[in-house]
């Protein structure tokens, strides 16, 4: 091999060395840079409580790359104690995420887990608020040219909603003492009292975009 060659293909591989590395780190950056976008919906109160759900309203996955890479979104329900007196939110199987399409089809879940765990309840002072977040994650499979998102309650419980395709979705969250069992439910927690009721909040929009390319996300 002559010294000509020798320094053509040395050129060639520390070109496309420093390509690579220039392409992963635009992937990081682009992904990086892109705001979440971040709604809430207006409050709906009920019961001396006040409910709020708060999300990104830009949802993207990521390609998969040697697997599935779960991408987090952020989705809360905020809770607001509007007495003056100390209250008590429970938190094990006591809320929960509805999605739905824009022409109002529910986005039924599919569910799995047997409540191993027991979140701790939550006691708000007169007038404080607490934001209840949870695991969400969207896993993009391009086969399916869709997304799934996996929400846990943080009972050991999960609910995949999927595939979602590209396009405009609504988001609101559900809390409800009423579904457990009148055996199970407590009034009370060392003399404070235990808000009881149903509560939706009002939804938000939100829409799912598919990945360009392994790594980056749409800055769309």
């Amino acid at each position: 091999m002559t010294r000509s060659n020798l320094f053509s293909l040395s050129g060639f591989s520390l070109l496309s060395l420093a390509t690579l590395i220039a392409f992963g780190f635009s992937h990081r950056l682009a992904l990086g840079q892109m705001p979440l976008r971040i709604r809430e919906s207006k409050p709906v109160t009920v019961n001396g409580a006040k409910f709020v759900a708060v999300t990104q309203t830009n949802w993207v996955g990521l390609e998969p790359v040697d697997g599935p890479r779960p991408m987090q979104i952020e989705t809360q329900l905020r809770l607001s104690n509007l007495k003056k007196v100390d209250v008590v939110f429970l938190t094990a199987a006591t809320f929960g995420l509805t999605l739905k399409k824009q022409n109002g089809g529910e986005v039924s879940p599919r569910t799995g887990g047997e409540h191993p765990l027991a979140p701790r309840p939550i006691q708000l002072a007169a007038g404080t608020a607490y934001t209840i977040t949870r695991q969400a994650l969207l896993i993009f499979d391009p086969k399916f040219k869709g997304s799934t998102l996996i929400y846990r309650d943080g009972t050991g419980d999960w609910k995949e909603y999927g595939p979602l395709r590209t396009g405009k979705y609504k988001l609101g969250f559900w809390y409800s003492t009423n579904r457990i069992k009148s055996n199970d439910r407590p009034t009370q927690i060392d003399g404070v009292p235990i808000w009881t009721g149903d509560a939706q909040t009002q939804e938000i929009d939100f829409e799912v975009l598919n990945p360009p390319y392994p790594g980056r996300a749409s800055d769309k």
